[in-house]
């Protein structure tokens, strides 16, 4: 595939406006495929668009993936649960476990409020798992060429998979337990607004709360330390 990985933090004003331009278009076109599940995708000649959770942590000798789900209450429910029991166990978070297993039980505390009323009627959409920037192919014009390693992508709710990409986030101030947004994720959603999309420009600016919930799930302490 033709094109170059890109670097976003090395990208000026008009070039990351240019990529964000294509990227409203992508959005949009992932709009328009929703799905009925949570879950990841299986090759096409598997027979079945979705299956359980293409991660490797989730997976259980003897009965397969975490997954499908049907609503976002219970795959967040059923993905924490999984998770505490890991921590339990030493599976994971080998560092400051205590601390790693309240973050997550506080998690089980916050799904309803985070879920609203209407979750359990949400289509579902593709969401990168790795949007920092370099999943972007460009050319030397800083037109996309291409977006790779989705191997671990699932479907997600919309207000996440519409949310920001991390590439975009003030990533120092984030760190430090600040909402506040980028200029780019301003940038961005004023772009959706000048497509009559008003309602995905509220996703990537109210994103905070959901990318906060979901932000190194699954991880530990050394992983918030050094990601």
């Amino acid at each position: 595939m033709k094109g170059l990985p890109l670097n976003w933090a090395e990208a000026t004003a008009p070039q990351k406006a240019k990529v964000m331009d294509q990227l409203v278009d992508i959005f949009l076109e992932i709009e328009r495929h929703p799905f009925d599940s949570l879950g990841s995708i299986l090759q096409p000649q598997h027979g079945l668009p979705l299956d359980g959770f293409a991660e490797n942590r989730m997976f259980k000798v003897g009965s397969g993936p975490l997954g499908l789900f049907r609503s976002q209450t219970e795959a967040d429910r059923a993905t924490v649960n999984t998770y505490l029991r890991m921590i339990a166990s030493g599976e994971v978070a080998n560092v400051a476990p205590v601390d790693v297993y309240l973050v997550h039980r506080f998690r089980l505390d916050v799904i309803q409020k985070l879920e609203g009323e209407s979750a359990e009627e949400e289509h579902f959409f593709l969401k990168h798992p790795d949007d920092k920037g370099d999943h972007i192919l460009v050319d030397d014009s800083y037109n996309i060429t291409g977006i790779v390693d989705w191997e671990w992508t699932r479907t997600e709710r919309k207000a996440y998979a519409f949310s920001s990409p991390c590439m975009m986030w003030p990533v120092a101030k984030f760190y430090e337990g600040s909402n506040e947004l980028s200029n780019s994720e301003i940038i961005f959603a004023d772009m959706f607004k000048g497509r009559g999309r008003d309602d995905l420009a509220e996703y990537l600016l109210g994103g905070r709360k959901v990318q906060r919930f979901y932000f190194n799930f699954g991880g530990d302490a050394q992983d918030r330390a050094t990601s």
